[in-house]
């Protein structure tokens, strides 16, 4: 019998080029996080990229900048290894 781990479940996914062997867990919708560090690099990116770009472009690119919503919807990031409880055999 193969191991109850993230690894060996049916709903997880090793995620693309990490090298901390982590995935995704599909085994729920994916849920919102306030931790969502793709817009904290936006939000830092945009503040340095503002002083470079002149007023016609800051008009038409950063108009709508502070609209955009603070948080992310993701699926669970889980390591190789773990294990939540709800683990299902993967098919082969």
């Amino acid at each position: 019998m193969r191991k109850k781990r993230c690894e060996t479940c049916e709903f997880w996914v090793l995620m693309k080029h990490s090298v901390l062997n982590e995935g995704n867990c599909h085994r729920h919708a994916p849920r919102p996080t306030n931790t969502n560090i793709q817009l904290q690099v936006m939000t830092h990116l945009t503040s340095i990229s503002w002083y470079f770009s002149d007023d016609d472009q800051r008009k038409e690119d950063f108009n709508t900048w502070g609209d955009s919503p603070d948080y992310a919807v993701q699926w669970p990031v889980t390591e190789i290894d773990a294990w939540c409880g709800e683990w299902k055999k993967r098919e082969e």
